[in-house]
């Protein structure tokens, strides 16, 4: 399984040119959306607290006003003995369209997903939670650098 994530982030390392912007992005807050009966109190805390550690090891901050939100969603369901599961991981902030009136709203500007299958479900979908995690922070590295 392993070997499969390091392919997989050596391939989508190739094509890292992303088409969202994330200059000036540093201030976040993080919402988890968890669905898997693999999934409880323990596990949510446990994957919220692995991804902020990964987030502020990457110098991103939390707290203050006006937080872009890390939002993470986990979909699982349970066919026969093994698992698939759907994660996405997005940004999402207050934006203004440049339609009539400019209307403000909450959109995502960043947002990337996979689907695994897992035998292991709760190991995996920390495992890819990790992946995903990277590529946002290369993303966001990328779109920063001076």
């Amino acid at each position: 399984m392993k070997a499969l994530v390091l392919f997989t982030l050596l391939y989508s390392s190739l094509f890292s040119a992303s088409m969202y912007t994330l200059d000036n992005v540093d201030n976040i807050a993080i919402y988890m959306d968890l669905h898997g009966d693999f999934i409880g109190k323990d596990e949510k805390k446990e994957l919220t607290e692995f991804t902020k550690d990964k987030l502020i090891k990457a110098g991103f901050t939390f707290g203050k006003v006006d937080s872009a939100y890390i939002i993470i969603k986990v979909n699982a369901k349970e066919i026969d003995d093994t698992y698939i599961i759907n994660i996405q991981l997005g940004l999402a902030e207050d934006v203004a369209t440049f339609r009539k009136d400019k209307i403000e709203t909450f959109a995502y500007t960043y947002l990337t997903s996979t689907m695994i299958e897992a035998d292991e479900p709760m190991e995996e979908t920390k495992e890819y939670i990790a992946f995903l995690l990277y590529e946002f922070i290369a993303a966001h590295k990328e779109d920063n650098e001076e």
